[in-house]
C-alpha cells in the first residue's frame, strides 16, 4: 500500500489497522529502505538496504510563548529569538521527530472482529513554520498582505501521550530480525530472515518469530512530515480600539478569538475555492500566528512546491486592488455573495447559531467543527476591512449582519446559565445598551455577570463611549464578571467560574 507521507504517519503509524483485499492488517513497525523484489526474474525478498528506518531526524522548536514552530537540523540547538514575538527559545524546546522511510505490518491479516486491541487515533498537529514574511499594506484596508514560495507545512503525529507505562510518549520500537518471511502461495523457497526491523515489543517479544537485538528500545518517537509550499498571509495592520483580536491561544478566555480567526480563514478558503473553481482541498488551511502582537492567518497551496493558487490571490487586478480583498468585501457587502448571501436568510440566521452544513461545516474541516463560528469569521474579516470596526461596543448593532442576532443570541445563552440553577440566578439588564446579565445570590452575597462579546476587551481600553462603561455604573460597586458568549454556549456549567478567572484584557 502506498500513501503520500503527509498521510502515512498517521495512516500507517504502529497500531493503526487497514483493509487490503478485504483483510485487516495492523500496523506494528518501520522499516529501512528496500531493495527491488526480483533479480533477473528470480523471486528475491525486499531486504532493507539500510540499518535505519528513518530518512532524517530534524527537531522542531516551539515557541512557549506563542507556539509556533521551527524547524532545525538538529536537538541540540542555540538559543534565538521566536520571529513572531520575541520570545526565546531554547534547547528546552526543541523535540526530535523522525521522517520514516517505510511502514510494516505483520504480514498476517487479524480477524476483523478482534476491537480489543483497537488503537487511538493518532494526535494530528498541523502547523506552519514560523517565518518572517515582508507583508505589505493594502490601501483602503485594515490589511498587510504576502504571497509567494518559502513556506513549509509540517505535520505532525506525536504518538501516545505519556502515561505511567510511557513517560515519554510517542512509540515505541525494537530492532528485531524477523526470523522467517512469509512466503506468498506459489512460491517454493524457504523464508529468510529479515534483519534491522523496528518493531512493537509486543510482535518482537515472540521468540518463535523474531530475534530481538541487545539493545534497548527505541523510545519517544515521534513522526513528521515536511512539505515546502506557497502561501498567503493576510496580517492586521492595527487592532481596532476597544477590542482584543490579537489575543489567540487555546485557553478558554482566549478560544473564541482563535475561532473567529480560523472560521476568516475557512470562509476566505471556501470562498477563493468558488472564485478559482477548484476544491477546497486546494488548499491548507493553517493555524492563526501573532506577529508583534498582531493576529495573522494564512493558506497555504495543498500541492507540494506549490500550484499557484495562493499567488494567482494575491494578484493585483485593474482596480489596484488584490483579488483576495475584492472576493473579501463581497462577503462582507454583497448580499448577493455566493457564499455568504445564504447566510443572510432569515432561516438560516434562526436555526444556526455558530455554524451547520449549509453554511461552514464540510467534511474537509471537520477537525474544526467545534471551533467554526460564522458570525465570528465575518466579525474578524471585517475588521480586516475597517480600522473602526468597533463590534457593537459603540451599541451599533447593523447593518453588520454579524451583530444583528448577536443581542438575541446572548439573552438565550444567559438563559440557559441561569436556569441551570434558576434558585440562585436572576436573568438582568445592564448598562446602556442593556446588555443580558445575571444577578447570583450566593454565601450571602451577591455577583453580577454581564454577557460581553468575544472581541470586546474587559478593560478601560474600550473608553468612556464604550458598551461596558454604563454597565459599571449599574452594578456601583458590586463585584462584575464578565461572561464571554463563546465560552458560555460551549461550556454553560463551567462558564461563570471561567470569567471568574479572566484576565483584565
Amino acid at each position: 500500500m502506498d500513501r503520500d507521507l503527509d498521510v502515512a504517519i498517521y495512516e500507517f503509524s504502529p497500531g493503526q489497522t487497514l483493509t487490503r483485499d478485504k483483510q485487516v492488517h495492523r500496523a506494528v513497525g518501520f522499516t529501512g529502505g528496500l531493495l527491488p523484489p526480483s533479480v533477473q526474474g528470480r523471486f528475491v525478498p525486499k531486504i532493507p538496504v539500510s540499518a535505519f528506518w528513518h530518512d532524517a531526524d530534524p527537531a522542531i522548536a516551539e515557541c512557549p510563548g506563542c507556539r509556533g514552530r521551527t524547524l532545525h537540523d538538529t536537538v541540540r540547538i542555540d538559543t534565538f529569538a521566536c520571529a513572531d514575538c520575541g520570545v526565546e527559545v531554547g534547547r528546552e524546546n526543541a523535540t526530535t521527530y523522525y521522517v520514516p522511510s517505510g511502514f510494516r505490518t505483520t504480514f498476517r491479516p487479524e480477524d476483523p472482529r478482534d476491537d480489543d486491541e483497537a488503537a487511538p487515533p493518532p494526535r494530528r498537529v498541523v502547523a506552519a513554520e514560523i517565518r518572517d514574511v515582508a507583508v505589505s499594506s493594502v490601501d483602503g484596508t485594515n490589511l498587510s498582505i504576502h504571497a509567494g514560495s518559502g513556506a513549509s507545512v509540517l505535520r505532525m503525529n506525536d504518538g501516545p501521550p505519556p502515561d505511567p507505562s510511557n513517560v515519554t510518549g510517542g512509540y515505541t520500537v525494537r530492532r528485531a530480525t524477523q526470523n522467517s518471511l512469509f512466503m506468498p502461495r506459489g512460491i517454493i523457497a524457504k523464508g529468510p530472515p529479515l534483519e534491522n526491523q523496528f518493531v512493537t515489543q509486543e510482535v518482537s517479544s515472540k521468540r518463535e518469530r523474531w530475534t530481538e537485538a541487545a539493545e534497548p528500545p527505541q523510545t519517544g518517537i515521534r513522526l513528521l512530515s515536511v512539505k515546502p509550499t506557497e502561501a498567503l498571509y493576510l496580517e492586521l495592520r492595527a487592532i481596532p480600539r476597544g477590542l482584543r483580536l490579537g489575543a489567540i491561544g487555546r485557553t478558554p478566555n482566549r478560544a473564541a478569538i482563535r475561532s473567529a480567526a480560523i472560521s476568516a480563514t475557512q470562509l476566505l478558503l471556501q470562498r477563493a475555492s468558488l472564485e478559482l473553481d477548484i476544491d477546497p482541498d486546494e488548499f491548507e488551511a493553517l493555524e492563526p500566528r501573532v506577529r508583534g502582537g498582531l493576529p495573522m492567518i494564512q493558506i497555504a497551496d495543498n500541492l507540494v512546491n506549490g500550484a499557484g493558487f495562493c499567488r494567482r490571490l494575491a494578484e493585483v487586478e485593474r482596480g489596484g486592488t488584490p483579488t483576495i480583498v475584492r472576493l473579501l468585501r463581497s462577503m462582507l457587502d454583497d448580499e448577493d455573495d455566493p457564499i455568504v448571501g445564504a447566510f443572510r436568510e432569515l432561516e438560516h440566521r434562526r436555526n444556526c447559531a455558530q455554524a451547520c452544513y449549509r453554511c461552514m461545516q464540510r467534511y474537509g474541516n471537520r477537525q474544526f467543527h467545534g471551533l467554526l463560528d460564522w458570525r465570528l469569521g465575518l466579525g474578524f474579516l471585517r475588521a480586516l476591512v475597517d480600522p473602526e470596526y468597533r463590534s457593537g461596543l459603540d451599541g451599533r448593532w447593523g447593518p453588520a449582519i454579524e451583530l444583528a442576532d448577536w443581542q438575541r443570541l446572548a439573552t438565550n445563552v444567559r438563559d440557559d446559565v441561569c436556569n441551570l440553577n434558576a434558585s440562585a440566578r436572576q436573568p438582568v439588564s445592564l448598562g446602556r445598551d442593556r446588555l443580558p446579565g445575571i444577578l447570583e445570590r450566593a454565601n450571602g452575597g451577591e455577583r453580577f455577570y454581564v454577557m460581553v462579546h468575544p472581541f470586546w476587551r474587559v478593560d478601560d481600553a474600550a473608553g468612556p463611549d464604550g458598551a461596558l462603561a454604563s454597565v459599571r455604573g449599574d452594578v456601583g460597586g458590586g463585584e462584575l464578571h464578565y461572561v464571554d458568549t463563546f465560552d458560555a454556549s460551549r461550556r454553560p456549567v463551567s462558564a461563570l467560574d471561567t470569567s471568574r478567572a479572566r484576565d483584565t484584557e
